[in-house]
């Protein structure tokens, strides 16, 4: 059998099988890149693909690995995606952060990614251990690596890689001379769930997060790992969860999240990038030998979103939004194509039409490149559209266009803070179609606290409603695909505190939204998620440190790279395994008193404001986006409100927000839609053991993980007075 079909034969195999093979422990040979080239390269071919494990791609970028132009030897970082590498070759930010570090003098990057199961057969079978593209070196031998995650599920992943390049997977086993584990990315809002397995974790945006911590551990080379680990717990926006403790009741309740030695913060302030309208978007990315999922390339336009949907935790923790100027993006543009030889240009952003020039920026970009290069968005708001933007936008080649809709009714959107009307909806419609546009697919969401099943009816009858514009217009009937995804509630935001709706529910809507929409036969796809990867990935996204002991036993099972291997009843059977109800922590809402395993990791954002705007949620009423009037986050940026007369702000919006705020309605209800400022409450420092704040914290009666004996302990801070003493 030759090595295509053994494979083919294997991943059916697998997916016959309800559990795949899990993943043994493994401890590979000691080594350099020599291991690569005598265990590794000659058997490179009876792998599937073997161009994920051979680097040499235009743009890569190899650096000295003994000396550095400033002199010594320089910072080495192992940089990766947890998933396949064709997944994280097509991750924007892995480009940020190879391109950034690699323009430092001091220091090199170098990429790695999680083997698909025929490699990691092969490492194990021969010892080889994990190597990176660049050099071929084991992951033990760079200085440190960095795992960003934007999907919880790839936990499990994250364990794989470290194994297989040898290092331990606790923190703390690891000895001096083991690399610092470093996790970054969008899940680390809430980095509980494997605090255990980290060493340091960036808090924020990650471009100078990785630069302060570079520097600190270049700066402390020779010095005992414990002493730097708590230099570095002082700098904004890194957090080491090893000086850090949850605090339990003798029922098991979390009450708080502490440090464990004096000069620390109570919260973990996070680090952003103040100066982004002035950088310049990496130009030169590295291009793969095999086809990714986008082989498109990618210009950030805007970081941040001035929305503030209530569902959306992106939109939250990348505040404030920030817009990079028309001259740079055109420069950038015409620097990609001309480096890449790409034939699309895709405008990336959380909401690209919002970005304060945005006709500028489109007509500006569509000048600087090749006629034939398309200029694309990645998805758009209904509410932003208009009949010159549909035709700026029209393509050489036939394609569909994104529309981010979320809801099937106007009360629904208005609930979940997303700016849109029908009308919208179906102005949008209409320029599309009038422009030739043909091809769509529309996002809606299922799941958000309290929706009753009718609402898959409001679903359909906007579909319906599209149907019959286009057939009273005279327009092409419009193809459309409806992707329906299930709610995951998500920490720091404000439907952080909502108990996730349950999978027989769930599957209820997505069976009577099948069915409303065969109606429409060929012209109509419905997609929609697996509810029960989501209720794992809800599980995992708002919980405690305890859970690393479920993802511990999940990697185990063989769940890592979940896009192919997940498997319910392996996380089922790991939460059993560990006492963990997943009921109750998946399906019940959260009390506002509720001490939550994120809260002493700060977004910037206040907790009472995400508060309010759950009860907005409830009340129905709606807030203003950022760039029509500030709504009191608490962030306390002094963004501008955009210009009212851009064309990026439609009409009459103003005024509609204006009759929100006067409502009596709202007022009844003892809400007012511009609140005063919600703060984050004060991040007292501990510094020469007293708490700068003056809080007080009583001693209760609290149970540590892992113990069976309630103790009385003190849940303020070390050197804090006793009850009674000066």
């Amino acid at each position: 059998m030759t090595p295509c079909k053994q494979r083919s034969s294997k991943i059916a195999r697998l997916q016959d099988s309800q559990t795949p093979p899990g993943h043994a422990p493994f401890s590979p040979r000691s080594g350099g890149a020599e291991l690569y080239e005598q265990l590794v390269r000659p058997r490179l071919l009876e792998l599937r693909k073997p161009a994920r494990y051979i680097g040499e791609e235009q743009g890569q970028i190899r650096r000295d690995w003994d000396n550095c132009p400033a002199g010594g030897a320089p910072f080495r970082l192992a940089y990766s995606f947890p998933d396949l590498y064709e997944i994280g070759m097509s991750y924007h930010g892995r480009e940020l952060i190879y391109q950034r570090i690699n323009a430092r003098p001091d220091a090199i990057c170098e990429r790695v990614f999680v083997p698909d199961r025929d490699m990691e057969s092969l490492l194990r079978e021969t010892g080889a251990p994990l190597f990176s593209l660049e050099s071929k070196r084991p992951l033990r031998s760079f200085d440190a690596v960095g795992i960003s995650f934007t999907y919880e599920l790839a936990y499990p992943s994250a364990l794989l890689l470290l194994e297989l390049g040898g290092i331990a997977l606790y923190s703390a086993e690891r000895g001096e001379d083991d690399p610092f584990v470093i996790a970054g990315g969008q899940c680390m809002c809430n980095p509980e769930p494997i605090a255990p397995f980290f060493d340091i974790v960036c808090n924020g945006e990650g471009e100078e997060t990785l630069d302060a911590i570079i520097d600190s551990l270049k700066a402390s080379r020779g010095r005992p790992r414990a002493e730097r680990l708590l230099e570095l717990a002082t700098l904004q926006g890194v957090y080491i969860p090893s000086l850090y403790e949850p605090l339990h009741d003798e029922n098991g309740r979390l009450l708080g999240t502490r440090p464990s030695q004096p000069g620390l913060p109570l919260r973990i302030q996070r680090r952003y990038v103040t100066d982004f309208a002035s950088t310049m978007p990496p130009t030169r990315p590295v291009l793969p030998y095999i086809e990714v999922p986008s082989d498109k390339v990618y210009l950030e336009v805007m970081r941040g979103c001035p929305q503030g949907c209530r569902f959306c935790q992106a939109g939250y923790i990348t505040r404030p939004a920030r817009a990079r100027p028309v001259e740079l993006l055109a420069q950038a543009a015409a620097e990609l194509v001309a480096n890449t030889g790409a034939d699309e240009v895709s405008l990336m952003s959380l909401s690209t039409l919002d970005h304060p020039q945005v006709f500028d920026m489109i007509e500006a970009v569509k000048a600087a490149v090749p006629e034939d290069v398309s200029v694309g968005l990645p998805s758009l708001r209904a509410d932003r559209m208009s009949a010159e933007l549909a035709n700026m936008m029209r393509k050489k080649r036939e394609s569909s266009l994104t529309i981010a809709v979320e809801a099937g009714s106007d009360a629904a959107r208005r609930a979940i803070r997303k700016g849109v009307t029908e009308e919208d909806v179906l102005h949008t419609f209409d320029f599309l179609m009038a422009a030739g546009w043909h091809k769509f697919k529309l996002y809606f969401m299922m799941g958000f606290a309290g929706e009753p099943l009718s609402a898959m009816d409001d679903i359909a009858g906007l579909v319906a409603k599209i149907m019959d514009l286009a057939r009273a217009k005279g327009y092409r009937r419009p193809r459309l695909v409806i992707s329906c995804s299930v709610l995951v509630p998500k920490p720091h935001s404000p439907l952080q505190w909502q108990g996730m709706e349950r999978p027989e529910q769930t599957r209820e809507k997505q069976r009577r939204l099948k069915f409303l929409l065969a109606r429409f036969g060929r012209s109509v796809e419905f997609k929609h998620h697996d509810s029960a990867e989501s209720v794992i990935e809800t599980l995992v996204s708002r919980g405690g440190r305890e859970i690393a002991a479920v993802v511990y036993s999940a990697f185990r099972l063989g769940q890592s790279l979940p896009s192919d291997y997940f498997s319910y009843s392996a996380w089922a059977e790991a939460c059993a395994e560990h006492g963990i109800d997943i009921e109750h922590e998946v399906h019940r809402e959260r009390e506002y008193d509720e001490a939550l395993p994120w809260d002493h990791v700060s977004r910037g954002v206040g907790r009472k404001y995400l508060w309010r705007e759950w009860e907005y949620y409830h009340s129905g009423d709606a807030n203003p986006a950022c760039h029509v009037e500030c709504t009191s986050c608490g962030l306390g940026c002094n963004a501008p409100v955009f210009d009212p007369d851009s064309r990026a702000v439609p009409a009459g919006l103003k005024d509609y927000f204006g009759r929100v705020a006067a409502s009596a309605a709202a007022e009844m209800r003892g809400l007012r839609p511009f609140s005063p400022v919600y703060p984050e409450d004060l991040d007292p420092v501990y510094e020469d053991g007293i708490e700068l704040s003056g809080l007080v914290r009583p001693r209760v009666a609290i149970q540590r993980r892992g113990t069976s004996e309630s103790q009385l302990v003190d849940t303020r801070p070390p050197g804090e007075p006793s009850d009674g003493q000066a």
